[in-house]
């Protein structure tokens, strides 16, 4: 049986999007603020469990997380499953109401950060067929 410590969270997720090719374009910003679940499993890995909700319904979201390796999966409205994994390239389905969407990441940088109040990770990575180049941070907070 694997042994993990359990942690309730606040996770705030925060996104950046940019035109790849046009530096000089107008950045794009999200960000949702949600409850979760940290599973910490030890030797830095850890697994973020949470569940958005939007005008489609429901997707519950689960984030595997190793140095070097950011490991997303959603299912419900919208479906995927994508590897960040730093300086390599994937490919993946990104799943919708509209129809089914190839997506190739190319992974810039995944940094993992863990503090006494917080785990930190950051991806910089580039969806070319999209024309994007993106950076998300997943912040999990600690709640005492």
């Amino acid at each position: 049986m694997t042994e993990y410590k359990l942690h309730n969270v606040r996770l705030t997720i925060l996104g950046e999007q940019q035109d790849l090719k046009d530096d000089t374009s107008p950045l794009q910003k999200t960000e949702q603020r949600l409850q979760a679940l940290l599973y910490e499993y030890g030797d830095n890995n850890w697994e973020l469990q949470w569940t958005e909700e939007d005008s489609d319904g429901q997707t519950r979201c689960r984030a595997a997380i190793r140095p070097g390796l950011l490991e997303l999966h959603r299912e419900g409205a919208v479906r995927t499953h994508m590897e960040i994994r730093e300086g390599q390239e994937t490919s993946c389905t990104y799943q919708t109401a509209m129809g089914t969407l190839p997506m190739t990441i190319r992974a810039e940088r995944v940094a993992v950060r863990r503090s006494a109040s917080a785990l930190i990770i950051r991806a910089a990575y580039a969806l070319p067929s999209w024309g994007l180049h993106s950076v998300v941070t997943l912040r999990a907070e600690f709640m005492r």
